[in-house]
């Protein structure tokens, strides 16, 4: 909203407001600021009225007091409309202090301004006068995780917005877990009320986005909501050996993948290949990426290890160029295959002067990290390789699902 100067603000229903100068002083002030809690003390106490005396009461800007207003709203203490000649303002009576440190969200908020010490002050200026009785929704249903969470999570209406607690029991039962709970659960509530998500859809996304160690990343779940969406390339443009790799792309967990590869030639995977597949997780590459990473770095580049750099040249090609799936990967590989078959003699020379694996003859401008010796992946024995990883990784996902 952008209130100018000269707009007039009328007031609905502000006799119905209850609310206490010490509470706002206490609970609202550390989370919006002295200016936006004038503000509100100065609205309360006046009728129709022209935005310009405002700014002059106060002394204040009109950029300042937008931004008050949307303090203001976002704390739910009071609602604008406007017919776009004149604007009216809900006020709205703060929560009691009861009310505001049983909010979840509300009290982590407010925890993360003040700091411990301070909140435990607070928190023992609340003397309840009464036990409360009442019970949340949680805890009177009861939720079936494994088959009739989706539909429940559909009917479910929480008049109190994002459900935390069932966010929370089901990160259990798929042993999830926060990296840093302060700042994750914050960071959570803001996904949930930009982009409209309930407890459950949110849930999926970061379970789908979570970290090698089974922590939540936030940062993974903003760029999966926020990607712009690709068509996938029809399977049929593929050959048969790369819709099996395709599908073991799919089906397989990068570690697991990674270490089925290294296996068969005798090898295992290292710390650092596990450092580097975590930090794959937390950039937010797709796992089915990673597996055609995977493959193209030790089977068509003929690597006996990961090799820390290459992977970081490829990954930042492929997160600049929207690669989100294996289908997409390998179309990134065969255009610059064909790339590297139409020039030659320049990418060669660089190629020679700054890494340490043969190049094919190409000099086309393609991403450094291609510039590497490729195996033709239709070969008999590729074919029997990618077999025999696939039967291995469906053993790994049974096992685990037993």
């Amino acid at each position: 909203m952008q209130i100018r100067p000269a707009d007039q603000i009328n007031f609905i229903n502000k006799n119905r407001l209850a609310w206490s100068a010490d509470v706002l002083m206490r609970f609202y002030l550390p989370i919006i600021g002295r200016d936006a809690v004038a503000l509100y003390q100065y609205l309360t106490t006046s009728d129709s009225v022209r935005v310009s005396d405002v700014l002059n009461h106060l002394n204040i800007g009109i950029i300042d007091f937008n931004d008050c207003l949307d303090k203001l709203t976002a704390m739910n203490l009071l609602d604008v409309y406007t017919d776009r000649k004149s604007y009216q303002l809900e006020l709205k009576s703060p929560k009691n202090p009861n009310d505001f440190l049983a909010d979840e969200f509300y009290s982590r908020l407010l925890l993360s301004r003040v700091g411990e010490q301070a909140f435990e002050k607070i928190a023992e200026y609340v003397q309840p006068f009464e036990t409360k009785l009442s019970k949340k929704f949680s805890d009177v249903f009861k939720i079936n995780f494994s088959g009739t969470v989706e539909s429940i999570a559909e009917n479910k209406t929480d008049k109190d917005g994002f459900d935390l607690t069932s966010f929370q029991n089901i990160m259990r039962q798929r042993h999830l877990g926060f990296a840093n709970k302060e700042v994750d659960v914050l960071r959570i509530y803001e996904l949930a009320d930009k982009y409209n998500f309930d407890w459950y859809d949110l849930f999926k996304i970061a379970e789908k986005t979570a970290n090698a160690n089974n922590t939540i990343n936030i940062d993974a779940i903003i760029l999966e909501i926020t990607k712009p969406d690709q068509e996938k390339p029809d399977l049929s443009t593929f050959s048969t050996d790369e819709r099996q790799l395709i599908m073991i792309a799919k089906e397989v967990e990068p570690e697991v993948f990674l270490n089925s590869l290294k296996s068969q030639e005798g090898g295992f995977v290292t710390k650092q290949e596990r450092e580097i597949l975590l930090r794959l997780t937390r950039l937010a590459v797709e796992p089915e990426v990673q597996n055609i990473l995977i493959h193209y770095s030790l089977i068509q580049t003929a690597q006996s290890s990961l090799n820390e750099k290459f992977v970081d040249r490829v990954a930042n090609d492929w997160k600049r160029n929207n690669v989100s799936s294996a289908e997409l990967a390998l179309k990134r590989i065969e255009s610059f295959k064909e790339n590297q078959t139409s020039n030659n003699s320049k990418t060669n020379n660089n190629y020679k002067q700054n890494n340490s694996f043969d190049s094919t003859k190409s000099s086309a401008k393609v991403p450094e990290w291609h510039n590497e010796t490729t195996k033709n992946m239709t070969t008999d024995q590729d074919l029997l390789a990618l077999e025999k990883l696939r039967q291995e990784a469906l053993k790994d996902i049974q096992g685990v699902g037993d």
